[in-house]
């Protein structure tokens, strides 16, 4: 690698696009683990030990399972699996792996770079890819990311208004019963006194 000159500032600017696709997608892969912690009720440390070693994908087929089997609502476990799809179908995880594994070779371009896949089969083995394919990518999973984010707080939110009801159906339960213990002593003095009175007018 040559140190930076005029000659080679595109080469530098494809690898800070590739620097940029990485934050995006640790932080991608951060959020769907926050996502589990506020379904599951756990600490984040917890979901890091217990979940940590999964990839995007089954992060997020867990946060769906945990998310269907907690009954949250509906909408937002669709939300989930529509982050799924698109993971998927805009090949996001391939396009974060080619720019992160693939091998460099100089591009005739400007401003981009040819990535090789050896593990991928033709045509797609070499592809190049420009600066602006990697900030495009960078932004998609950010967009992503804050869309995880914005399902976490839903689901935070949901919560929350369940354990409100139940809070609130627990004092009315309790009410309800205090009132009637009331009743029931009520009475109970009423018909002593009536006995009581019974007995002094015989």
């Amino acid at each position: 690698m040559q140190p930076p000159g005029d000659d080679n500032m595109g080469h530098l600017k494809v690898m800070a696009g590739i620097g940029g696709v990485c934050v995006q997608w640790a932080l991608l892969e951060h959020l769907a683990l926050g996502l589990i912690a506020g379904i599951e009720g756990n600490a984040l440390d917890k979901i890091y030990l217990m979940f940590g070693s999964l990839d995007m994908k089954p992060r997020l087929d867990m946060a769906i399972n945990l998310a269907t089997a907690a009954k949250v609502p509906t909408s937002l476990v669709q939300h989930i699996r529509a982050v799924r799809t698109a993971l998927r179908d805009e090949r996001l995880s391939d396009r974060r792996n080619q720019a992160i594994h693939g091998a460099h070779k100089a591009s005739d371009e400007p401003d981009s770079i040819q990535l090789t896949m050896p593990r991928w089969g033709e045509p797609r083995r070499t592809e190049t890819v420009s600066v602006i394919d990697l900030y495009n990518l960078s932004r998609r999973l950010h967009s992503l990311g804050s869309e995880i984010d914005a399902i976490a707080t839903e689901v935070h939110e949901w919560k929350m208004r369940v354990l409100n009801n139940r809070l609130e159906h627990s004092k009315r339960q309790a009410a309800e019963a205090g009132t009637s213990l009331l009743v029931k002593i009520a009475k109970n003095l009423n018909a002593r006194r009536q006995n009581f009175w019974r007995k002094l007018n015989r």
